[in-house]
């Protein structure tokens, strides 16, 4: 028996909708300084004895990988809970 790959669904930004929006908030730079140690706060602290303030604080301090705070948020969200994703807000105008 012969299987198929099911077809990946097709982006509606991959059409041209005559929208044009600017990213207002955050910049670049925070977005990529702050996210992930954000998300990664966010699944640490139900199993951590630390504070939610020390686990950011050690994560944007570089006391852990950022390779480290990567792989925890792939299995989190590879397991089904994406809550944690939803601490991170981008404003378009």
């Amino acid at each position: 028996m012969e299987t198929t790959r099911a077809a990946t669904p097709r982006s509606p930004a991959s059409r041209d909708l005559g929208l044009n929006a600017k990213l207002l908030f955050p910049t670049r730079q925070i977005a990529e300084h702050y996210y992930l140690p954000l998300i990664y706060t966010a699944c640490r602290t139900c199993y951590s004895e630390l504070t939610p303030e020390d686990i950011f604080e050690r994560a944007t301090s570089g006391q852990v990988a950022t390779e480290k705070q990567q792989d925890l948020v792939r299995r989190v969200i590879g397991s089904g809970h994406g809550s944690t994703i939803e601490h991170v807000v981008f404003s378009f105008a």
